[in-house]
């Protein structure tokens, strides 16, 4: 499946999926709303940190409205090597405290699970840092 039947795809689930929780977000002037390309993440372990993106013919893409979200990682066009996860579910935001109900995941067993995330904004540049798993991300926005 190429990137735009991905995307293609994605919006179709996102516009069917319901609104009815009482967790939801439906204002679209969130600073997150948009599309953020991933440039880096790195986890740290101990005094270690190990950079664990970018990795070579990859990309990832996060997309954000007032109440959803969804998630792509694939191969670029000249990468022979074979990758794709993706996901989408329901978030809520207040003030640097972010959290993600993950609903839909290419990996079931990460399914309904919640992660809980500090993020921070500069411009068009969002950083995610997740206590939990000691990662931080760094998206830069691609469209509001």
């Amino acid at each position: 499946m190429n990137f735009k039947n991905a995307m293609l795809a994605a919006a179709l689930i996102l516009s069917g999926c319901a609104t009815g929780s009482k967790n939801v977000s439906n204002d679209n002037s969130s600073p997150l709303t948009g599309t953020w390309r991933l440039v880096e993440s790195t986890t740290k372990s101990g005094a270690r940190t190990r950079k664990t993106y970018p990795v070579a013919g990859q990309e990832a893409i996060r997309i954000y409205n007032g109440s959803h979200y969804s998630f792509f990682r694939h191969n670029t066009p000249d990468s022979y090597e074979m990758a794709f996860a993706s996901g989408a579910g329901t978030y809520t935001l207040k003030g640097e405290d972010f959290q993600e109900h993950l609903i839909y995941c290419d990996v079931r067993r990460w399914e309904d699970q919640i992660l809980n995330y500090k993020v921070t904004f500069i411009g068009d540049t969002m950083k995610m840092f997740s206590p939990k798993f000691s990662t931080e991300d760094v998206f830069v926005r691609m469209t509001k």
